[in-house]
């Protein structure tokens, strides 16, 4: 590994498990930058490349999990759909206030940066649940 002369960062990203989380995972573990990554996850998972480390949380008790949490930078994949999630209340709850209390961790943690995975139409107005509940973490983030 050759020295960039880019400065190491560490990075948490909640939501590895999921389509869009799997694949930054991929991508973090081939920057040499990346000296440290912190995959939260609901369950073990397999196969995790070098300088990884995988932490099983609670997302409901993401605060608990707090000091296991000391990085430059978090990304947030964190998402479900209404029928994965089996009510409106049970999706506000996993893409509003699970992704809004990994943003408050980042902050106290002392995050230099904080990535969120959106979506395309986010809009607090809308009609629809999905793009309404986008675009009010977008806001409150």
């Amino acid at each position: 590994m050759h020295d960039t002369g880019m400065e190491k960062l560490s990075v948490v990203i909640a939501g590895a498990s999921g389509l869009v989380g799997g694949e930054l995972r991929k991508v973090l573990t081939e920057i040499p930058e990346v000296s440290e990554l912190i995959v939260l996850s609901r369950v073990l998972l397999p196969e995790l490349g070098p300088r990884t480390r995988n932490v099983v949380v609670e997302y409901h008790r993401l605060a608990d999990f707090l000091p296991e949490f000391k990085a430059d930078v978090f990304m947030c994949c964190l998402g479900t759909t209404l029928r994965a999630a089996g009510s409106p209340d049970a999706f506000k709850k996993v893409d509003y206030g699970y992704v809004l209390d990994f943003a408050r961790c980042a902050q106290r943690a002392g995050a230099k940066q904080f990535h969120l995975v959106s979506a395309v139409g986010a809009d607090e107005s809308s009609p629809f649940l999905y793009a309404q509940t986008k675009g009010h973490i977008e806001i409150d983030v």
